[in-house]
């Protein structure tokens, strides 16, 4: 909401100079400004920016103005183009301060290039030192990049972009790369240039998003952790249910023993290396060890269940190593091993956490570990008893993303 407000103020502040003149032009010139202007407005409105948007650029073409500069911004703004709206947002507020407009104008579009910023996904070219030759010619999407900006993260627009290099008696090298929206940070390496003369064709397109490392487009299928979310977790580790007895005499005791761990998790990225989402966690010790009182009673098999909200972050977006956390509703099912018959239940909270690392197998699929800690509080009133239940697991993971 804060952000549409800002946008509509923003609107009606700078709406009245479209579009002022920055030079001299004609009158033909003018009047076909303000009619591309007004129909671009008009396609705008609508959710029609694909369309709008080369009627402002004409519109401003033809004749330069403040307001027709602010809402190309917003349009571009609306089509993802982050790094356009953002660089014609900033060519507004200088404009604007140099003409010595009201300053609430220049601050208005100031905002809006400052709300964009952390959403700014950028592009790093770097030229090493061996691959710097006499006459050595990089570009962008064929624009020249000139050397103060090597090894500079750039901001883009997201999507594909083709870099270039040159030199005279050397083959050119030509690479195209995807860039991810928000945030994505990319980087492609100029390589030493082969002897020769040639046209060389373009590299098939890398894939590079948020955080991306280097090298990633030498790694197949690698892209950030966001999006819908599906993951399963399986293995064993060790249980130990300490026991509180509240009855006529009171005691203490505790199941220890081995157990089987299953867990499934699903969710959505809320941006790029942060999941949230809902997991299920199931633990069951077959043989356990159990003593109350200091007297070992019947064996029992125990299962523990516990739902609730998770959390997963990635250290780095793409993947990798990551934490994940769970807390909920708890419930423990106590079965005599004889006729496997459910004998008490008990109910309370608890959580998890785990630390774990995973790798991509496929486009959307990644396989790893996970190391895992569960507890949980729990009172079964039937039968008197307190549980405090803990658990290490060490587990194996298939994601799907």
């Amino acid at each position: 909401m804060r952000r549409w407000i800002l946008r509509t103020a923003a609107l009606a502040l700078l709406i009245v100079a479209s579009p002022a003149a920055f030079a001299q032009t004609t009158q033909a010139d003018k009047a076909a400004a303000r009619a591309l202007f007004d129909e671009g407005r008009k396609l705008a409105s609508s959710g029609k920016h694909a369309d709008a948007c080369p009627k402002f650029e004409e519109s401003q073409r033809l004749d330069p103005g403040v307001g027709t500069m602010f809402n190309l911004a917003d349009c571009y703004e609306a089509m993802g183009k982050t790094a356009s709206a953002w660089s014609m947002f900033l060519e507004a507020a200088a404009r604007l301060k140099s003409e010595g407009a009201p300053a609430e104008k220049e601050q208005a579009a100031r905002q809006r290039a400052a709300a964009l910023e952390p959403r700014l996904s950028r592009l790093k070219i770097v030229v090493p030192d061996g691959a710097v030759v006499p006459g050595l010619l990089v570009s962008r999407d064929g624009s020249e990049t000139k050397k103060g900006s090597w090894g500079t993260a750039i901001p883009v627009d997201p999507g594909q972009h083709v870099i270039e290099a040159s030199a005279p008696g050397k083959k050119p090298w030509r690479q195209a790369i995807d860039v991810a929206k928000d945030g994505a940070n990319a980087s492609v390496t100029i390589p030493v240039l082969e002897e020769g003369k040639g046209t060389a064709p373009v590299a098939p397109a890398a894939r590079a998003d948020r955080a991306q490392p280097k090298k990633t487009e030498d790694k197949k299928g690698l892209h950030a952790r966001d999006g819908l979310f599906l993951t399963l977790r399986v293995g064993g580790g060790g249980v130990t249910d300490k026991l509180k007895y509240q009855g006529v005499i009171p005691a203490d005791g505790q199941a220890t023993g081995g157990s089987g761990a299953f867990e499934i998790a699903g969710g959505w990225g809320l941006k790029p290396g942060i999941i949230l989402g809902l997991a299920v966690h199931i633990e069951q010790v077959a043989n356990p060890k159990v003593t109350l009182g200091g007297i070992q009673v019947d064996q029992k098999i125990g299962t523990l269940g516990l739902i609730g909200p998770t959390a997963l972050w990635f250290f780095k977006p793409e993947g990798g190593l990551h934490v994940a956390a769970t807390f909920g509703a708890a419930n423990i099912s106590v079965n005599d091993k004889s006729d496997n018959t459910r004998d008490n239940t008990a109910t309370g909270a608890g959580g998890s956490v785990g630390i774990g690392y995973d790798f991509w197998v496929g486009d959307k699929w990644t396989v790893g570990g996970m190391g895992r800690f569960l507890a949980a509080r729990l009172n079964d009133s039937s039968a008197n008893m307190n549980h405090t239940w803990t658990s290490g697991a060490i587990l194996l993971t298939g994601t799907y993303n």
